[in-house]
């Protein structure tokens, strides 16, 4: 088992670190890790030890370099501080210019050498202009980012349809593809505009929760298959998946259901189960 811990940053994003010992980090902890442009101050959400074939892919395994003292942590607040003050400006300035873009967020690089401002538009911006007005304002280097609609959503928490903070801005989303074919094995309405999430695009609990639904349906019959039951043989016509029961159509006409650990245990047994009895079977019977 390799031990691991999960760090969330400000902009939303999560990642898995190689947890050393010595560190002892415990959840709710600041550390500093290695990034593509140095050193990157995050929180440690959760630990957890996987085997090494389930490690997370090797672009989202860092190093921990060390953890943030008291002074690193009061820094980390004034930045805070800064990075509101700069957003105001910020978009005063877009205001002024009149440029057709949406400021999103603020960041304060941890040496405060380079302020990045991430920003949204339907189309390409000349912001020159703009980098000119920030960099005489703030006397440092100033990098403005175009993000699509998925990040803005990591970056701007709202409340999902469930009433919850959405999984993106709560603890992090890799992105992972999203099809509607999801959506149709875990039983859902196809209207793309109720499985659409505050960034427009389908919502990233399908991908979430898509474990659970495949590991039910591998453990229960197919709908439509014929199977024997201690009531006799009839066909299986829905699932309920969180109750863990399978409604059957006998075939005089009676409809029941039945618990699926009752199925593998009276019935068939699991190994069976994969191989339901066919209408031919059925009518010798």
């Amino acid at each position: 088992m390799i031990e691991l811990v999960e760090i969330t940053f400000d902009c939303g994003r999560s990642e898995y670190l190689l947890d050393l010992r010595a560190l002892s980090l415990q959840k709710g902890d600041w550390c500093f890790v290695e990034g593509a442009s140095g050193e990157r101050l995050g929180q440690v959400k959760r630990q957890l030890a996987l085997p090494e074939t389930e490690l997370p892919a090797p672009s989202r395994l860092r190093k921990i370099i060390r953890k943030a003292d008291s002074d690193e942590l009061t820094a980390r607040r004034k930045r805070s501080k800064q990075e509101r003050q700069a957003f105001k400006i910020c978009k005063d300035q877009i205001a002024y210019r009149e440029l057709p873009m949406k400021l999103i967020s603020v960041e304060y690089a941890e040496q405060g050498s380079t302020i990045t401002f991430y920003f949204t538009a339907e189309t390409r911006v000349d912001f020159r202009e703009l980098v000119r007005d920030l960099a005489a304002v703030f006397r440092t280097r100033i990098e403005l980012r175009q993000i699509g609609v998925r990040d803005e959503a990591r970056r701007t928490p709202v409340l999902g349809i469930c009433s919850r903070q959405t999984c993106c801005s709560s603890h992090g989303c890799n992105f992972e593809p999203i099809t509607l074919r999801m959506a149709r094995d875990q039983n859902l309405s196809l209207n793309t505009d109720r499985l659409a999430g505050s960034c427009g695009r389908l919502r990233c609990c399908l991908v979430h929760e898509m474990s659970f639904y495949q590991e039910m349906k591998r453990r229960a019959p197919r709908i439509g298959s014929r199977i024997e039951t201690s009531h006799g043989v009839g066909k299986v016509v829905k699932l309920h998946i969180f109750e863990e029961e399978v409604e059957i159509k006998l075939d005089w006409g009676e409809v029941l259901r039945v618990p699926l650990s009752e199925l593998e245990r009276t019935v068939f047994g699991a190994s069976r189960l994969r191989h339901p009895v066919s209408d031919r079977d059925a009518r010798k019977k």
